[in-house]
């Protein structure tokens, strides 16, 4: 599971650089610790956008899904080997799957142990520190106002490795960089899609930092200093 994630340092470069307008309006001074409910940037096909963390299928916009599995109902166990993609044959998430799905970037998520979840949380960034990205699937509906709004759930697999040395039996969908595009291109075979899931095994080069529980654990701080190091950094 992956409920809370950190944009305060995310940069807008490589093949994207020009699509940065609507992400200049975020504030970066309330963009850590990221939780259900909060506006976050997203990628999508066409640029950058400010999208809804939680998943608002159109038949009930009262139901609000954080993550996705890439299995669907399957794989009940998270065994890390052997698991078979569902989300593609699920009502909620079929048609968001395969033509409307989004890369939310990211310094870092944070995640805890599978029994004490936040109350010990860690926070997981790359090694060598730098934006990185996480496949979601979009919904696109229209608010009590008459607003236009996106909503976004994002994509969890079985635990990759640094997940599972904390304890933990799941894993967001990290989408490399050099195959953003294609995850982003509504019309990409379904083939190349599954692909880009079962490669979520192989996520390296990441490690696990504690934070302080009683700050992440609030909900309601998401200033830089929620991201202090409470610990030793976990490497693997």
């Amino acid at each position: 599971m992956c409920g809370r994630f950190n944009q305060d340092s995310i940069t807008y470069n490589g093949a994207f650089s020009d699509r940065h307008l609507t992400a200049q309006r975020f504030n970066k001074a309330q963009a850590a610790n990221l939780s259900p409910g909060m506006l976050a940037v997203a990628l999508g096909a066409e640029g950058y956008l400010l999208a809804e963390f939680g998943f608002r299928p159109v038949w009930d916009l009262k139901k609000m899904f954080i993550n996705a599995r890439a299995e669907g109902r399957g794989n009940e166990l998270n065994n890390r080997e052997g698991w078979e993609i569902g989300i593609h044959q699920m009502p909620a998430y079929k048609h968001a799957f395969l033509h409307s799905r989004l890369a939310i970037p990211v310094n870092s998520f944070i995640e805890g142990p599978e029994q004490e979840k936040l109350s010990k949380p860690f926070l997981i960034h790359p090694e060598q520190s730098d934006t990185f990205y996480l496949g979601a699937i979009a919904s696109t509906y229209t608010n009590t106002l008459g607003n236009v709004c996106v909503s976004f759930a994002i994509i969890t697999t079985p635990a990759f490795a640094i997940c599972a040395a904390i304890g933990h039996h799941r894993a967001p969908l990290v989408i490399p960089e050099e195959v953003l595009e294609i995850w982003l291109n509504p019309n990409t075979a379904t083939e190349q899609l599954f692909s880009i899931l079962k490669s979520n095994n192989n996520q390296v080069g990441f490690c696990a930092t504690p934070l302080d529980a009683l700050l992440v654990k609030s909900g309601r701080l998401h200033e830089p200093h929620v991201l202090q190091p409470a610990g030793e950094t976990l490497y693997v």
